[in-house]
């Protein structure tokens, strides 16, 4: 997709007040706000709607990163309380964590503008520490899908007619072949039946039911112990950051909202998050909005599962989240981890698309099949991603010395983070302020309309 601007930028700023609202909510919890009222800017003291409600960077015609000085009390809070030896230093000598002042501190290595506030080298080396090997995907299915890469719907109908095993079937060995031949058909069958082309485009219900269960959801559940929890779920990861300071006398707050969350079905340990919309415009505000809403659940997510290991820095290193944004017809494929120091890398994959229409050449239907290829490709890595990051957890979660059972039965105070020689600090991920509805409204009030 390669969006030219930052889905992490910074937190919103109040001109005249630099302390967050006590109340501030995530962005899933904000009220309605037409694009207008977006648009609006309500100055001296009042909320004012900056390019960071557009997920752009301060200053973003500048090639240099915004100073301390322009954000909000708590992300300097923050900030301050990063450690020296807790930072990225890279081999300039530099620190990412003094750089990069993005919202949550979560690196969108896909944002063109903030590679500008760095050299090649440092760049090179921010993409590529701690980097995951990219999942192969297995060869029995890497040829069907080459079978199925045809260029009209009637050669791809008489591919899917062909028999497509020619073994006895095992779930444990063909479960994914499968998956991939019943998406190829239930696709065809749209295109047969111009299903995608009579669809209105504000049924998105339609299209998760009819498009992504086949391309998405049912890849997965043949997982062991993990479940897509679909329907606006709270995310478990999300409400313990919200509550990490909640005392009795407070309310108790719920979990970010996600239209997809990958759940263990034994811990409460999440994996990834798929968030859906109906706009298709890239620099939507509820497009980017949605972006960021994922990033900042994969971060929760892993923070949860790093806190459950102790705060060990082996296991910090090695796990990551999943992501996926669809709308419609496209998908993005994301990914996030914790290469070094305190910043979490925020990685696009890919963007995929579902072809609308085919097109009539010499009497047959062509079509792009390989487009719909090429996005269950991705839907097979995510998923060899989640796998590999399932199976870190039983090796990584660090033991506790040999010496605790004494400890304990002595009665000695028992330390929990001396019984790690190395672990790892990870800020808050930070809440996204409401809009207040009053100031802008009497901004659009106070607006004279020249024609």
């Amino acid at each position: 997709m390669g969006s030219s601007l930052s889905l992490f930028s910074c937190t919103q700023r109040k001109r005249g007040d630099d302390s967050a609202s006590e109340g501030d909510e995530d962005e899933e919890e904000e009220e309605e706000v037409s694009s207008d009222e977006r648009n609006s800017s309500v100055i001296e003291g009042e909320v004012t709607e900056t390019a960071v409600e557009n997920n752009m960077s301060v200053g973003e015609d500048d090639t240099h990163p915004p100073e301390l000085t322009e954000f909000p009390a708590d992300f300097k809070k923050s900030f301050v309380n990063i450690k020296e030896e807790d930072k990225w230093r890279l081999r300039s000598g530099r620190y990412v964590e003094d750089i990069i002042l993005v919202h949550s501190w979560i690196l969108d290595t896909s944002c063109p503008l903030v590679k500008t506030w760095f050299s090649d080298q440092e760049w090179q080396e921010i993409c590529t520490t701690n980097s995951k090997d990219d999942p192969k995907i297995d060869k029995f299915v890497e040829n069907l899908i080459l079978r199925y890469d045809v260029k009209t719907v009637d050669a791809l109908r008489a591919a899917v007619m062909k028999p497509w095993l020619q073994e006895e079937y095992n779930h444990q060995k063909h479960f994914d072949a499968e998956s991939l031949h019943l998406a190829v058909t239930d696709i065809l069958r749209l295109w047969e039946s111009n299903s995608l082309l009579n669809q209105p485009s504000s049924l998105e219900r339609w299209y998760d039911v009819n498009v992504w269960g086949p391309l998405i959801d049912r890849f997965f559940l043949d997982l062991d112990s993990v479940a897509l929890v679909r329907g606006e779920g709270c995310s478990l990861a999300s409400a313990a950051r919200k509550n990490a300071q909640r005392t009795l006398e407070t309310r108790q707050r719920l979990g970010s909202r996600g239209d997809g969350i990958f759940r263990s079905l034994i811990t409460s340990e999440e994996y990834g998050s798929i968030e859906c919309g109906k706009e298709v415009v890239p620099m939507a505000t509820k497009t980017l909005q949605d972006r960021r809403k994922v990033g900042k659940l994969m971060k929760d997510m892993i923070k949860g599962r790093i806190q459950a290991s102790n705060d060990s820095k082996m296991f910090a290193r090695e796990i990551e989240a999943i992501g996926i944004v669809h709308c419609r017809l496209t998908a993005d494929f994301y990914s996030l981890d914790l290469p070094a120091g305190s910043i979490a890398r925020l990685i696009h994959h890919d963007h995929c698309f579902v072809p609308v229409d085919s097109m009539k050449m010499d009497g047959n239907h062509v079509i792009n099949v390989g487009e719909v290829l090429a996005l269950i490709v991705n839907v097979f890595k995510h998923k060899r991603r989640l796998e590999r990051s399932m199976a870190i957890t039983s090796d990584a979660i660090p033991t506790k010395p040999s010496n605790h059972l004494q400890r304990v039965l002595s009665g000695e105070m028992i330390p929990s983070s001396d019984d790690i020689t190395e672990s790892v600090a990870i800020p808050p991920t930070l809440s996204t302020p409401r809009k207040n509805s009053e100031a802008v409204g009497k901004a659009k009030s106070s607006t004279t309309v020249v024609v």
